[in-house]
């Protein structure tokens, strides 16, 4: 039973460290692809 327990946790500690993660680098790749689109916008009228 306590290795059960021991595997759930893990795999749920994984799946929560995993969607962190995820979320950490889609804000980032968002901020990134904000920043080119509006760097670009304003390139674009300073032409």
């Amino acid at each position: 039973m306590t290795d059960k327990v021991k595997t759930a946790w893990g795999a749920l500690v994984a799946v929560i460290v995993l969607m962190f993660c995820a979320c950490i680098c889609g804000l980032v790749l968002g901020g990134l692809i904000s920043a080119n689109i509006l760097l670009w916008h304003w390139i674009i009228s300073m032409l």
